[in-house]
């Protein structure tokens, strides 16, 4: 039962910290752009907020034709969440199957019969 255990917490603590690095890879990007806009001369800011106005209307108007595309693959984003799913189980047995193999076996001592 422990050795299942351990293999178990050490699939747990990988799943957690490649989590945590996606997290702060992702937070360090959205931050360094938010930096580099508010560094921005007001003249740009005021050109980068009419620029964003206008995209933000773009979207709105192609709004119809993404919400298809997005019903389109929606079967493919579906097969692909399952072979992640997948990947996370078979990953599981690997770590289980890992720390079964990788247990210690307790050290038999001979015994002197005495002679």
């Amino acid at each position: 039962m422990y050795l299942f255990f351990s293999g178990f917490l050490v699939w747990v603590v990988s799943i957690v910290l490649v989590a945590y690095l996606a997290a702060s890879g992702a937070a360090s990007l959205t931050g360094g752009a938010f930096r580099l806009f508010a560094s921005a001369p007001p003249q740009a800011q005021e050109q980068a907020a009419a620029t964003l106005q206008e995209k933000a209307k773009e979207l709105q108007q192609k709004a119809p034709e993404l919400q298809q595309k997005a019903q389109e693959v929606k079967p493919q984003a579906t097969a692909a969440a399952w072979v992640t799913f997948g990947a996370l189980v078979l990953s599981l047995l690997a770590a289980l199957l890992g720390a079964a193999a990788g247990r210690r076996r307790p050290v038999v001592q001979p015994t002197s019969t005495g002679t």
